[in-house]
């Protein structure tokens, strides 16, 4: 039966013997019930009725309280569950290899390759990495220095040069290795990474365009005549270009100014490879000339070597 809202614990005896009540009475003398008794069975019945009403009334309590109390607990063991979720979030993260799933694959027969961090982070990113990192010294360098097994996801507090504080990926405060630049990495160390980034950009899923365009460009440096050039400042004038065209494809990526590199004008190239393979002669006479000791270099005698080298070296 339909419980009401009051409480029938609180509820009184209603007073049969009053007007509301004839027709009861009534009903019960027709049955026989002596018209004195009329009331008296009617309290009765109410009476009867009250009990189970209290019955009733206390199982749905106890019944609610009991609902109440499993849903308390309920809440509670969610709550535990959710700390517990994100304990075990941050335990994933902290050590990805405790819970890393093993995979059914055979052991690799080639070499793996694991490069740092910090320059996994850069091409994650798709920012300019320079491409010693992905030479077979810079390889040993990361395996030996543990530079390959930095944790990515933490931010550490570091200084800018201008004294500023600022939250930087923890493997680039911690990786100190120096970096060879792609100017002065050798030929052989050139082709080496190259081959290595190209798989790097694929795993860190690079737009194959983007990969295609750099594929095409070191290629095209591959092939390029000077490589076979009895002069060392082919090779270094080449390295020179890769590195610095490389660099300006990043700067300007996302700018109207952005370019290919698998598409440079072959006048333009011939002009800033020229340019580098001075440069490099330059570099390689000013050093010459500070080791001897015999002259001091000047913008006026910088001048006339740039014009005695661009006469005297033929490629």
């Amino acid at each position: 039966m339909p419980f009401g809202l009051e409480n029938p614990k609180d509820t009184i005896i209603l007073d049969f013997m009053t007007e509301e009540y004839v027709d009861a009475h009534q009903q019960l003398i027709d049955n026989g019930i002596p018209k004195a008794q009329a009331s008296t069975v009617l309290a009765n019945l109410w009476t009867q009725a009250n009990k189970k009403d209290k019955a009733h009334w206390a199982e749905r309590v106890a019944r609610e309280a009991l609902a109440e109390e499993e849903e308390h607990e309920a809440q509670h063991q969610r709550e535990i569950d959710k700390e517990d979720a994100k304990i075990l979030q941050e335990e994933h993260c902290k050590n990805k290899g405790k819970f890393a799933p093993v995979k059914h694959i055979k052991v690799p027969l080639k070499p793996i390759i694991l490069p740092s961090q910090n320059a996994l982070h850069k091409l994650k990113a798709g920012n300019f990495c320079e491409l010693w990192y992905f030479t077979n010294d810079g390889l040993t360098d990361a395996e030996q220095s543990g530079a390959c097994t930095l944790d990515d996801n933490y931010l550490t507090l570091s200084q800018t040069p201008d004294r500023m504080s600022s939250f930087v990926p923890a493997i680039i405060a911690k990786d100190k290795t120096p970096v060879i630049q792609d100017e002065n990495l050798t030929w052989e160390q050139f082709e080496q990474a190259a081959l290595h980034m190209v798989n790097a950009m694929h795993n860190h899923k690079w737009r194959d365009d983007h990969i295609k365009m750099h594929l095409r460009f070191w290629t095209t440096l591959e092939n390029h005549p000077w490589c076979h050039s009895h002069s060392k400042y082919s090779i270094e004038a080449l390295l020179h270009y890769q590195g610095q065209q490389r660099c300006h494809w990043h700067q300007l990526i996302a700018t109207p100014k952005v370019f290919s590199l698998a598409h440079q004008q072959t006048e333009m190239s011939c002009a800033e490879l020229d340019s580098s393979t001075e440069r490099s002669k330059l570099d390689s006479c000013s050093q010459r000339e500070t080791c001897c000791g015999a002259l001091h270099s000047s913008p006026q005698f910088e001048a006339v070597l740039v014009q005695y080298l661009s006469g005297s070296f033929f490629f």
